[in-house]
């Protein structure tokens, strides 16, 4: 799927292509398409269509429900130190492994579940470059780096 996004040159003209296909060709999934200009969330949820959705959000937090629901423990807990904090300061944030499981974004890995294993954080400014920082194991253990392309 984000080789098919990636095959368009903007951001609405690859939710425009890939909304309405098939959903049952694909394990269930969410996928953020973004440029400077726009933002979508496409949903597959194993039948039916692709479903595409707008994010107009400054910030948007996904995860398994709709986006910036703050009945979620996760996103109400850090959706509001996000819009709170200018994008510099959000690699400390991402590698906080504070507060309840539920909570947390950056979660330890237990022995036998799934965990955080590394993270991206990218920026696509109105004007000039994107920049793209990595952390290729739990941001509070392996820091970021940016990546020059």
């Amino acid at each position: 799927m984000p080789l098919l996004a990636l095959a368009h040159d903007s951001a609405d003209k690859a939710a425009a292509a890939l909304a309405g296909q098939d959903a049952e060709a694909y394990r269930s999934f969410n996928l953020v398409i973004a440029d400077a200009s726009a933002a979508y969330l496409l949903r597959g949820l194993g039948d039916g269509l692709i479903d595409a959705q707008a994010l107009t959000a400054r910030v948007t937090m996904i995860t398994s429900g709709e986006p910036n629901e703050r009945a979620l423990p996760r996103i109400a807990r850090h959706l509001p130190r996000f819009e709170a904090q200018p994008r510099e300061n959000w690699k400390t944030l991402l590698a906080d492994a504070s507060g309840t499981r539920e909570e947390q974004l950056n979660i330890p890995a237990p022995a036998d579940g799934f965990g955080t294993v590394c993270a991206l954080l990218v920026d696509l400014p109105k004007t000039g470059p994107a920049t793209q920082c990595f952390a290729p194991g739990p941001p509070d253990r392996t820091g970021f780096n940016r990546l020059d392309w």
